[in-house]
């Protein structure tokens, strides 16, 4: 039977999951967990709750499931080998430094990625099965019938959210608040933007607010496919509501095979329900809104100050990089003042296209970005096409490719989140020159990694994506649906600003970016090695500040 994993965001909330039923309980300790903002464990509490789970034949996974910096990772060493901690029954991770020092220091230890993981397609899954990782937590965005096809691919666990939150950008590659108002959540200090107010095209409302799922009415079809685990979403949520969903689903669970499911399908299940794009996500008030539990506070962590844009060219006689989606943009370039270029490949033809102009008329070298996601399964014909061509990396599972490809040279864009010395290594041995700066950190903090030989490059002036979505917004009438060629201002009525959303290309996803160019709160890049990436409209442009001393 699969397990039912219940969120245990405090002690209270653990003993009233495990009575109502639950296999196993997820939580975190005060630090260095993606729910910051729940009570969740000191050391002397998180020893008591795993002694409860094991006197009830349960199993308790503790959240380690936040990017960590150099330091951060050393205190993680320093509290796992210490003398009186007591091992869990499995390790939730994200960051890549400290998988890697897990799996060396602790071989028997269970490690299940994180939904932080962004895991989606079988070289994800494959990636992460080589590095010791035993269970997937798949991204939210998956449909029943693509998790069916992973499942049979490979022998890991898969792990699935079937009640609760669905976030509107990928996780893990959600900069929202962390370059808005410095408050990440890839340091669990969500602020839940999506949940704003925002208006688009005469509506206003909770545009960009998915409903919640439950599942609970096809949980039959789900173990079918082979599904170990299913989990609840909910360590801000009320104990006792988390008691009855709990007992609801133990219910069901117990009630297999011979429940009926409905085929009405009364429920909302999001992207279980095979249908891509999602109907039915947003409303304009969303129902847990009306009921007004658990909204994130709406309030700025960080005030978003926007000032003018200096000249890139002042930024300590650094190299310019010019990166662009656009093959014209890149072509009118003058290449005399550009070290190289990046082009960011959107749609399979422009890039064919960027491929011949490059043959013909360039001398100065490009990147080909890849593309972040692919649920076209265009992937194949892209990185064939790429064979002899210098590629930038924006996700950390697609090193997996350069064993079976002849690229060029290799660098890495800031999203494949590695920031510390431990996660820098393991790109440069895998052949990375070169990586961008994160946004979220600061400036100062590059100035001290290990970059083993990398190049280590910085954002200049360019705007920046915020986030990811496999959402439709063409439901609710913001656009004309026409994906192939559509992009569109959002105005966040909260806060006051506005946001891009792209829906310009070929891998079926969106990306949500800011309107406003970005540029670091300082010039100074004198202990760089690498070069400095810009795009080319950036005189007298209206900026938000980047490489903030306060994102936590």
């Amino acid at each position: 039977m699969m397990e039912l994993l219940a969120p245990a965001g405090s002690y209270e909330q653990a003993v009233s999951c495990l009575e109502a039923g639950a296999n196993a309980l997820y939580g975190g300790l005060t630090k260095w967990n993606a729910r910051t903002r729940a009570v969740n464990f000191t050391l002397s509490q998180y020893k008591a709750v795993l002694e409860l789970c094991h006197g009830r034949n349960a199993k308790f996974y503790l959240t380690l499931n936040t990017l960590l910096r150099n330091e951060e990772l050393d205190d993680v060493k320093t509290l796992f080998e210490s003398a009186d901690f007591v091992l869990p029954d499995a390790v939730i991770v994200a960051d890549i430094g400290l998988i890697l020092y897990l799996r060396e220091h602790f071989p028997n230890l269970p490690l299940h990625l994180s939904t932080q993981g962004g895991a989606v397609c079988k070289e994800d899954l494959y990636f992460w099965k080589n590095l010791g990782i035993t269970r997937i937590i798949l991204a939210r965005e998956l449909t029943l019938s693509e998790i069916k096809e992973l499942k049979e691919q490979t022998q890991l666990e898969i792990e699935i959210f079937v009640f609760g939150s669905q976030c509107l950008s990928f996780s893990g590659q959600c900069l929202w608040g962390g370059i808005l108002h410095g408050s990440s959540g890839n340091r669990g200090r969500c602020i839940g933007m999506c949940r704003d107010i925002y208006s688009c095209n005469g509506k206003k409302g909770d545009l960009l607010y998915p409903k919640d799922i439950n599942a609970v009415d096809i949980l039959g079809k789900i173990a079918d496919i082979g599904v170990c685990s299913i989990k609840i979403e909910g360590r801000l949520r009320s104990i006792e509501e988390t008691k009855k969903i709990v007992s609801f689903y133990r219910h069901s669970l117990n009630s297999l095979p011979n429940t009926e499911e409905n085929e009405k399908k009364l429920n909302y299940h999001g992207y279980l329900d095979n249908v891509v794009p999602v109907k039915n996500m947003f409303a304009l008030e969303n129902p847990r809104r009306l009921l007004k539990k658990n909204v994130p506070p709406k309030k700025h962590d960080i005030d978003v100050h926007i000032k003018q844009a200096e000249s890139v060219s002042s930024f300590s006689g650094k190299k310019l990089v010019f990166e662009s989606d656009n093959m014209n943009d890149i072509m009118s370039a003058k290449e005399n003042t550009i070290l190289a270029y990046i082009y960011e490949i959107k749609k399979i033809k422009d890039f064919e296209e960027m491929l011949i102009a490059e043959r013909k008329s360039l001398h100065t070298p490009i990147f080909y970005k890849l593309p972040i996601l692919d649920f076209s399964g265009k992937y194949d014909c892209v990185l064939k096409k790429l064979q002899g061509h210098n590629i930038m990396l924006t996700k950390i599972s697609q090193i997996s490719f350069i064993k079976n490809y002849d690229f060029g040279k290799i660098w890495a864009d800031y999203t494949l989140n590695a920031w510390n010395d431990t996660a820098l290594q393991f790109l440069s041995e895998n052949k990375i020159k070169a990586i961008t700066v994160h946004p979220e950190l600061s400036i100062d903090y590059y100035a001290n990694v290990k970059s083993y030989g990398m190049k280590i490059n910085a954002i200049a002036s360019k705007k920046i994506t915020l986030g990811y979505t496999r959402a439709c917004f063409g439901e609710m009438g913001l656009c004309d649906s026409k994906c192939e060629n559509t992009d569109f201002s959002i105005k966040n009525c909260t806060r006051d600003y506005n946001l891009k959303i792209l829906c310009d290309n070929d891998f079926g996803y969106r990306s949500i970016q800011t309107e406003k160019y970005c540029e670091p709160t300082t010039n100074d890049y004198d202990f760089l090695n690498g070069w400095i990436v810009c795009k080319k409209e950036f005189d007298e442009k209206q900026i938000i500040p980047i490489y903030k001393e306060n994102v936590r």
